[in-house]
């Protein structure tokens, strides 16, 4: 005898509703599990590319100090449309401190507004390219070969102290653009 107001189990299977309860609390648990992984791979994605941009960031100031580093008898010089580091030609000329102009060049940097061309003579050249509003810094082998340090970089600044000229300050910023944050790194050399 039946009673009335219970659910009598079916031995059938189960019911057409308790499948559709079963598969719309599965597919909102899925809906919640892809939102969350969608999240997370953004957010580490981003993260990389902020990540890269500095690591880019971190070899040009390495290459520059190293170059800096490596030579001696270096001069500061900067115009309106480039800035560098200069070698004098021998031990005599940096004691008089008699600036040649054939001194060879250690480090060209070309302002965003310049259309300046490093001298022969370069080793580490900064190129800023206006369509992209960001500049690449190269190294130049010889005139012909010149390999890739480091691209995406917005600016490269070298400053001379105003109390001392041989404490150069580098100021290198990359990112601001395409929507990356911009991020900026500073130090101090001293010229030997």
């Amino acid at each position: 005898m039946k009673r009335q107001g219970t659910i009598q189990n079916s031995t059938r299977g189960f019911t057409l509703l308790e499948v559709m309860i079963a598969l719309s609390i599965f597919s909102l648990l899925l809906l919640y599990a892809s939102q969350f992984m969608h999240s997370e791979i953004s957010g580490y994605n981003s993260a990389s590319k902020q990540n890269e941009l500095e690591q880019k960031e971190r070899i040009a100031m390495m290459q520059l100090l190293d170059e800096l580093r490596l030579n001696c008898y270096t001069y500061f010089k900067s115009t309106s449309t480039n800035q560098g580091i200069y070698q004098y030609a021998n031990a005599a000329a940096a004691a008089s401190e008699s600036q040649g102009d054939n001194d060879p060049c250690l480090i060209f940097i070309q302002t965003p507004d310049s259309e300046d061309q490093p001298p022969p003579s370069t080793k580490i050249f900064f190129e800023y390219d206006q369509s992209k509003a960001a500049g690449s810094l190269w190294y130049l082998k010889d005139e012909f070969n010149k390999y890739l340090i480091a691209d995406d970089i917005a600016q490269i600044n070298l400053t001379s102290d105003a109390h001392d000229e041989r404490m150069v300050k580098i100021n290198i910023t990359v990112g601001g653009h395409n929507d990356s944050q911009p991020y900026e790194l500073m130090t101090w050399a001293r010229l030997n």
